[in-house]
C-alpha cells in the first residue's frame, strides 16, 4: 500500500511538471508565431538598396567595400522584394582570426553589430535586430596565401547568412 502512494505522489508529481512544460511551450509557441506573422511577411517584402555600415577600428581599408559585397550577395537572396530600404549597420564586437593559423590553433572571427532596416524614401525605422556571427576561424588549407581581407570576407558572408536567417526568414 505504501509502495502505492508513493507512486502516485511521484506520478502527480511528474504529471504536474509536463503539464507545466507543456504550458510553457504553447505559450513561447504562440509568442514566436504572433511575431512571425507580424514581422515576416514585411521583412519579405523589402529589397535593401544601401548597405551602411561603419569601419571597426581595427579592420582593413577595404572592410566597408567587401562588408557591402558579401552582405549585398547573401541578401539577394532572402530579400527579393521591391520596397526600398537601406540597411545600416553599427558593428559592436569585432575580432578578426588571423589567417596565418589554422582553426585549431587559434580563435574563430566574431562580428556582432546592431542592426536597423531603415524606409528608403522616409527614414523611418522599419525594424531593429542584434546580429551576431562567429566562425571557428580560418579553415583555408592554403593560408599562407590567405589576406586580412580573406578573413573579413568570410566574416561578411557569415554576418550575411546569419542576418538572412534571422531578419529575413519568417518561421512558420
Amino acid at each position: 500500500m505504501k509502495g502505492g502512494a508513493n507512486w502516485g505522489a511521484l506520478g502527480g508529481y511528474i504529471l504536474r511538471k509536463a503539464l507545466l512544460a507543456v504550458t510553457a511551450l504553447t505559450v513561447i509557441g504562440f509568442a514566436t508565431t504572433a511575431l512571425a506573422q507580424a514581422a515576416g511577411p514585411a521583412a519579405q517584402r523589402v529589397l535593401v538598396t544601401k548597405i551602411e555600415v561603419n569601419s571597426p577600428e581595427s579592420s582593413t581599408d577595404q572592410f566597408q567595400t567587401v562588408f557591402r559585397e558579401q552582405v549585398a550577395a547573401s541578401l539577394a537572396k532572402c530579400s527579393p522584394g521591391t520596397y526600398p530600404t537601406t540597411l545600416q549597420v553599427v558593428v559592436t564586437k569585432y575580432f578578426r582570426a588571423n589567417p596565418s593559423f589554422n582553426d585549431t590553433m587559434a580563435p574563430g572571427s566574431v562580428l556582432q553589430a546592431d542592426v536597423r532596416l531603415v524606409d528608403a524614401a522616409d527614414g523611418k525605422v522599419l525594424t531593429t535586430h542584434k546580429v551576431r556571427s562567429a566562425s571557428a576561424g580560418w579553415t583555408n588549407t592554403n593560408y599562407q596565401f590567405a589576406t586580412l581581407a580573406d578573413v573579413e570576407a568570410q566574416m561578411a558572408r557569415d554576418f550575411g547568412a546569419k542576418l538572412c536567417s534571422q531578419v529575413f526568414t519568417a518561421r512558420k
